[in-house]
C-alpha cells in the first residue's frame, strides 16, 4: 500500500512538472532575438548564412512548446476520460506518447484510490465476488399468499432479459441485429441496451472485442431456432436411421441436414448431400421446443400456501458489457467496492448435480442426493486439485497401458479406493477443463508480454467464476485485449468463452509465469480463489491445528500435480509427507529443518540472477533471458522456530519478486508471531480468513487420510498388469467358458508347446518363428493369446451359444426389430420400431447410461443398486425405469416390454427379490466377446469371427458418457478397461495372423483400429509399424516408432521414458522396420 501511494505521489508530481513546470521554464527562457523575415529571400539568406546558435535555439524552444502541448493534451484527455469512465480512441502516430500518458495517469490515480487498511500482497482491496454480472435476469412476479384472500400478482414491468455478443471485426449494429435478432431494423434495441458503451456514437465507433448486451426474448430468428444435441456418425449410419432414432420419424432427416450445414467436418467438408455422410462426422439433431405453457407453475391454493408460493425478487445487476471500450484499450469493468470483513458465510459446497440438464423436470423431493462416497477434500474448494489429479492419473494409466502385455489388463484400484476414484471421475473430469484454461491463459499472457518486452503484471490472486477468470494485481498494469479491466487497473478479467489465441501465442519453451498458485477456498458466490505464494513471500497459517494442516497439505498436493507447477520444488518439513507420492520430482519430505540452509542458498543464487538480468522473477520467466532456469521453491514448515527460518523470512521480505521462493509456516501455537508475514487464519468450522484484506472463504483442505488414499491410487497406477477378471456371478451360456474379456478360460486350452492326444485347433497354427518373423509379436504373446483348443471345447462353445449367427445378422440388419446398445465407442442406443424415440428427448444421455448399467448386470439390479449407480433417490428409480420402458417399447419376441416388471424378471427369480433387467437387447460388447470366444475355439477357421468382432468397434468403450456420469464403472471389475484391452488383444491376433498370411491390408486395418481405440497401447503402435513395414513403407514405420515409441513420454514436458522390455525385444527382432538402423540407436 505504501509503495502504491509513493508511486502515485511521484506520478502526480511528474504530471504537475509537465503541465506547469515545463511551460514556466520555457516562458522564463523566452525566445531570444528573433530574426526579421519580410519575404522568401530573408528565409533563404537565414538558412544559408552561418548560424550563431540563435536559429537552433529557436527550433529547440519551438519543439519544446509543441511537445508540451501534445503531452498536456494527451494527459488531460486521459484524466477526463478516466473520470467519465470511458476510453479514448487511439490517435494515429501518437501511440507511444499516448501509452506513456495513460500509464502516468494510471499511476497517479493510485494516490486517490481508497485503500482500507492492509491489502492483499500490495493490492487494492479485492472486489466483491458478485461485482460483475454478465447476464441479467428479470425478477419473478411477487405472489402473496393469504388464507382468506385470493393471490394477487404485482403488476410490474420486468427489465429486459439480456445475453452477450462479442463484436467481430467488420460488424455493425445492423448486421448484428440481422444475424442475432433476425431483423436489421432492430438495431435500435441493441443501441438502447448499450447506451453507456456506445455513448451516442454510431457504427464507426463499434470495435472488435466489445461485448454488447442483446435482448433475449422476442427475436425473429435466433430465439426461434430449435435447440440441438450433437451426434457422432458411426459405421453403417444413414440420415434416415438417425432421424428415426432421435426424432421418431425417418422422413425428418432434412431437419438434421439443415441444422448441420454449418458444422465443419473432418477434412474441412460440410454436409450438403443427405446421401453422403462419413464416420466421425458431427451432426446437430434438432430437439423439440419445450411447451412453455405447460411449464408454468400453477398459482397456489389460497387454503394451501406452499413453500414456493412467495418468490423473492432477485437482484438485477448492471451488466459489465456497458463499460467495454475499444479494442485498442482493454474494456473497463465497474469499480468494485472493498470487501468488508462480513459475517462468516456458511460452508459452500459446489457439488455438481448428477443431472444438471434434467432439473426442470425433477421436483425438490427427487433432487439428486449428495453421494456418500464423495471425498470432501476433492469437491468444492478442492475441485481444481481433483482436475489435476484426474489428468495426472490418466497419464499414469497410459503408462500402464504402454507396458501391458497381451492377454492381460492393467491393474485397477482395490474396492477401498473406489470413493476416491469415483470422486476423481465425477469432479476431476470437468474441473480439468478449468485447470487447462487457467494454465493456458496465463502462459499465453506471459508469451505475449515477453515477446513485446513488457514486464509481467504482479499477480496477487486469481478468482475463478463459472464464466470468467479474474486477475487481482498487486500494482496497476495494462493488459491487451481480450482482457478487460476495472478503472484502477488492479483487476483484469477474461471471459471463459474467449478465444485464447487472442490472449497471446503459446510458447512451449516458456515456463509457467506464476508457478505457486494454490487454492485458498470458495467465496459465498461459489467463486474459487487462488493465491500467488511467491508474491506473498512469507506466510503464517494460524487457527485450528487440524484445519490448518489440512489446508497446507492441500496446497502441497496442488503443487505436486498442477500443470503450472512443473518447475516448483516443494520442501516439506513435518507436514504433507503423503503428497510425495503424487510427484517425487516436485515434492520432498524432511524430518528436520536442515533443508532450510539449502533453500537459502538457492534463494541467494536466484537473487543474483535476477539482479544481473535486471528483471523480476515473473518477467524473467516470460522472456527466458539467456535461457536460465527460473525455478521456484516453497518451504513448508511445521516445526519449531530456528535462526535459519528467521534469516530466510528476512531475505524474502527484503527482496520481493526477486527470489522465486516462498515460506509457509504452520503457526498454530504462535511461535512465529513476530515474523513479518501474511496471515491466513483457518477456523475450526473450515473457514479461511485473510484479516488484512477482509476476505472470508470456505477453506480448501485435504486430510491426511484422503491424501494417503489419493497417493495409494497413484501408487496402484504403477503396478504391473494382471490377469483378466472372471465373471463375478455364476455364469451360464457363453459366459461359462470365458473370462470377462471373452477369452476362453485356461481349463479349456492346452499350452502351445504341448501336443495332446486329442485333436486340437489354433487360431495361429504355425510354429512361433513364422509369426515372430512376420509380425510384432513375441513367443510370450503367442503363449498367452493362441494356445491349442481341443475340438471338444469348440463343440461345447458352439453348443452353448446357438443364436450367435442370428444375433450378429440381426445387429447388422437395417430393419432390425430389437433395440441396440453400443458400448464399443460413443455410448449410443438405437430404439426398435416398437419403441418411442421421443420418450427420451432432452435426457437421452441419462437414459442411455441407465440402460448401459442394467444391460451390463447379468443378474439385474435392484432399486437400491440403480439409485446408487445413477446418483438418484430410490423414490425416483421407478419413474425413470418406466420412462426407459416406454423408450425401448415392446419386445416383439415375447409381447411384453423389453424392461418388464421388476418382480417378473429372470433376475428376480434368481435373487429372490425384485430386480430390473432388460430382455432381448442387442449389445455390441456381448456380441464382441461371444465372437472372440467362438473365434478362438474354431482355430484358424475362427479368424473371420475375430474380424467380425472388430467390425463392431467404433471407438473407445463407453465414450461420450454424460457429464459426471459413469461412476459405476469405477466399481468392481472395471468393464471399460476390460473391453479396451480385449479389443487391442483381438486386433493383435488379427494383425499377426494377417501378416503371416500376407494379407497386409487386413493387418493394417486391424492395427489402425486398435491405435484409434487405445493410442496409449504400445502393442497397437507396434502392430501398425509392422503392417506398414510389410508393405514397404519403412520410413512411415520409422516415423511412427520415433514419435509414438522412442520419443514417447507419458508425463507432459518430460524426457522420453524408458522403453518396455517387450518393445525392445520386438524392435531388436525386426531391424528391417527402420529405414536407417542408426535411428533407434540415437533415440
Amino acid at each position: 500500500m505504501i509503495r502504491q501511494r509513493l508511486t502515485g505521489l511521484a506520478a502526480t508530481v511528474g504530471i504537475a512538472v509537465l503541465l506547469v513546470g515545463l511551460p514556466a521554464l520555457l516562458l522564463q527562457v523566452g525566445l531570444g532575438n528573433l530574426p526579421t523575415i519580410t519575404d522568401w529571400s530573408d528565409v533563404v539568406a537565414l538558412l544559408l548564412r552561418r548560424d550563431d546558435g540563435t536559429l537552433a535555439l529557436v527550433v529547440i524552444k519551438a519543439l519544446g512548446w509543441v511537445t508540451w502541448a501534445m503531452l498536456a493534451g494527451l494527459i488531460l484527455l486521459e484524466i477526463v476520460t478516466r473520470i467519465r469512465g470511458v476510453q479514448p480512441r487511439d490517435l494515429p502516430g501518437l501511440h507511444l506518447p499516448q501509452v506513456a500518458a495513460r500509464q502516468l495517469v494510471a499511476a497517479a490515480a493510485a494516490l486517490f484510490v481508497a485503500l482500507p487498511g492492509p491489502t492483499l500482497a500490495y493490492a487494492d482491496p479485492l472486489p466483491a465476488p458478485a461485482s460483475i454480472a454478465t447476464v441479467t435476469a428479470p425478477p419473478a412476479p411477487q405472489v402473496t399468499a393469504s388464507p382468506t384472500a385470493p393471490h394477487t400478482v404485482e403488476d410490474t414491468a420486468p427489465p429486459v432479459q439480456t445475453r452477450q455478443h462479442t463484436v467481430k471485426r467488420g460488424e455493425s449494429l445492423w448486421s448484428i441485429a440481422a444475424a442475432e435478432l433476425g431483423n436489421g431494423r432492430r438495431y435500435t434495441e441493441i443501441a438502447a441496451l448499450n447506451t453507456r458503451l456506445l455513448d451516442g456514437k454510431g457504427d464507426d465507433f463499434l470495435r472488435a472485442g466489445w461485448v454488447l448486451a442483446l435482448p433475449v426474448g422476442g427475436t425473429d430468428s435466433t430465439t426461434n431456432q430449435a435447440p440441438t444435441e450433437t451426434y457422432t456418425v458411426r459405421e453403417g449410419d444413414t440420415l434416415s436411421e438417425i432421424a428415426h432414432d432421435h426424432l421418431g420419424d425417418a422422413q425428418a432427416f432434412p431437419k438434421i441436414v439443415e441444422a448441420s450445414r454449418t458444422i465443419t467436418q473432418p477434412g474441412g467438408r460440410h454436409l450438403t448431400n443427405p446421401d453422403v455422410i462419413d464416420v466421425g462426422w458431427t451432426l446437430a439433431i434438432p430437439r423439440p421446443r419445450p411447451d412453455t405453457g405447460q411449464n408454468l407453475a400453477p398459482v397456489a391454493s389460497p387454503t394451501q400456501p406452499t413453500r414456493d408460493a412467495v418468490t423473492p425478487e432477485p437482484v438485477v445487476e448492471e451488466p459489465v458489457t456497458h463499460e467495454l471500450p475499444a479494442p485498442a484499450e482493454p474494456a473497463v469493468m465497474p469499480a468494485a467496492s472493498p470487501v468488508p470483513l462480513a459475517p462468516e458465510p456458511a460452508p459452500v459446497q459446489t457439488i455438481r448435480a448428477v443431472e444438471a440438464a434434467d432439473t426442470s423436470t425433477v421436483t425438490v423431493d427427487e433432487a439428486a442426493p449428495i453421494p456418500g462416497w464423495l471425498v470432501p477434500g476433492l469437491v468444492g474448494a478442492g475441485s481444481l486439485l481433483a482436475g489435476s489429479l484426474w489428468v495426472a492419473l490418466g497419464r499414469r494409466r497410459a503408462a500402464q497401458l504402454r507396458a501391458r502385455r497381451p492377454g492381460r489388463m492393467i491393474a485397477t484400484p482395490p474396492p477401498a479406493l473406489d470413493p476416491i476414484d469415483k470422486t476423481l471421475r465425477t469432479e476431476g473430469a470437468s474441473a480439468a477443463l478449468d485447470v487447462a484454461f487457467l494454465d493456458e491463459a496465463l502462459r499465453r499472457l506471459a508469451a505475449r508480454r515477453g515477446r513485446a518486452g513488457e514486464p509481467m503484471p504482479h499477480l496477487a490472486a486469481v478468482e475463478q467464476a463459472d464464466d470468467v477468470i479474474r486477475l487481482h494485481l498487486a500494482d496497476p498494469a495494462d493488459l491487451r485485449e481480450p482482457w478487460r479491466h476495472a478503472p484502477d487497473r488492479l483487476r483484469w478479467e477474461l471471459p471463459i468463452q474467449s478465444d485464447l489465441v487472442e490472449v497471446g501465442p503459446l510458447d512451449g519453451a516458456l515456463p509457467a509465469p506464476y508457478p505457486q498458485l494454490v487454492t485458498l477456498g470458495l467465496d459465498e458466490g461459489g467463486h474459487r480463489w487462488l493465491y500467488n505464494l511467491e508474491e506473498a513471500g512469507v506466510l503464517r497459517v494460524i487457527g485450528d491445528p487440524d484445519r490448518a494442516r489440512d489446508f497446507v497439505r492441500h496446497a502441497a498436493a496442488e503443487l505436486a500435480v498442477h500443470p503450472w507447477t512443473r518447475d516448483v520444488h516443494v520442501e516439506c518439513v513435518g507436514i504433507a509427507a503423503e503428497a510425495v507420492a503424487f510427484n517425487r520430482r516436485r515434492v520432498r519430505h524432511h524430518d528436520t529443518a536442515d533443508i532450510t540452509a539449502h533453500v537459502i542458498a538457492d534463494t541467494v543464487a536466484m537473487i543474483d540472477r535476477t539482479r544481473e538480468a535486471g528483471l523480476d522473477i515473473h518477467t524473467g520467466r516470460a522472456t527466458l533471458l539467456d535461457d536460465p532456469l527460473w525455478d521456484s521453491r516453497l518451504l513448508l514448515l511445521d516445526t519449531d522456530r530456528t535462526d535459519l527460518t528467521e534469516q530466510l523470512a528476512r531475505l524474502l521480505n527484503d527482496q520481493p519478486r526477486q527470489t522465486g521462493t516462498a515460506l509457509m509456516m504452520i503457526d498454530v501455537d504462535g511461535g512465529h508471531e513476530d515474523i513479518d508475514a501474511e496471515v491466513l487464519r483457518v477456523t475450526g468450522d473450515g473457514r479461511l480468513q485473510l484479516p488484512g484484506v477482509g476476505l472470508t472463504l470456505t477453506a480448501a483442505g485435504l486430510t491426511a487420510r484422503d491424501t494417503a488414499g489419493c497417493a495409494a491410487i497413484f501408487a496402484q497406477a504403477d503396478e504391473p498388469d494382471v490377469e483378466y477378471p472372471q465373471h463375478p456371478e455364476a455364469a451360464q451360456g457363453w459366459r461359462a467358458h470365458t473370462n470377462q474379456a471373452g477369452q476362453l478360460l485356461p481349463e479349456h486350452s492346452v499350452a502351445r508347446d504341448r501336443f495332446p492326444d486329442e485333436p486340437v485347433t489354433n487360431v495361429l497354427p504355425e510354429i512361433d518363428e513364422v509369426y515372430v518373423d512376420a509380425a510384432a509379436v513375441t513367443p510370450d504373446d503367442l503363449t498367452a493369446l493362441a494356445p491349442h483348443i481341443p475340438e471338444s471345447v469348440r463343440e461345447l462353445v458352439e453348443q452353448d451359444d446357438p443364436t450367435l449367427d442370428d444375433d450378429v445378422s440381426t445387429w447388422f440388419d437395417p430393419s432390425c426389430d430389437l433395440p441396440k446398445l453400443m458400448l464399443l465407442g460413443p455410448l449410443t442406443v438405437r430404439v426398435a420400431p416398437t419403441g418411442t424415440p421421443t420418450a427420451a428427448v432432452d435426457r437421452k444421455p441419462y437414459f442411455s447410461e441407465l440402460l448401459a448399467f442394467l444391460a451390463t448386470r447379468p443378474h439385474g439390479a435392484t432399486t437400491e443398486e440403480v439409485a446408487d449407480a445413477m446418483g438418484i433417490l430410490t423414490g425416483r428409480v421407478r419413474k425413470d425405469v418406466l420412462a426407459l420402458r416406454t423408450w425401448l417399447g415392446v419386445n416383439p419376441r415375447t409381447g411384453r416390454p423389453h424392461v418388464p416388471d421388476s418382480r417378473q424378471t429372470a433376475a428376480a427369480s434368481v435373487r429372490g427379490r425384485p430386480a430390473y433387467q432388460v430382455e432381448d437387447l442387442l449389445v455390441d460388447a456381448d456380441l464382441f466377446r461371444r465372437l472372440r470366444a467362438r473365434g478362438e475355439a474354431r482355430g484358424s477357421a475362427g479368424l473371420d469371427d475375430l474380424r467380425r468382432a472388430l467390425s463392431l468397434v467404433s471407438g473407445t468403450p463407453f465414450g461420450q458418457l454424460r457429464r459426471n456420469g459413469g461412476t459405476w464403472l469405477s466399481e468392481g471389475q472395471r468393464l471399460d478397461q476390460v473391453l479396451l484391452c480385449s479389443i487391442v488383444d483381438v486386433a493383435h491376433l488379427v494383425t499377426t495372423a494377417s501378416l503371416a498370411l500376407g494379407d497386409h491390408a487386413a493387418a493394417q486395418e486391424a492395427a489402425q483400429l486398435a491405435v484409434r481405440v487405445a493410442p496409449a497401447e504400445e502393442t497397437a503402435q507396434l502392430d501398425l509399424a509392422a503392417a506398414l513395414a510389410s508393405q514397404g513403407h519403412h520410413r512411415a514405420a520409422e516415423q511412427l516408432l520415433r514419435e509414438n515409441v522412442f520419443d514417447r513420454s507419458d508425463d507432459e514436458d518430460e524426457a522420453p521414458t524408458e522403453i518396455p522390455a517387450r518393445t525392445e525385444q520386438i524392435i531388436d527382432n525386426n531391424p528391417k522396420w527402420l529405414a536407417r538402423r542408426s535411428t533407434r540407436a540415437s533415440a
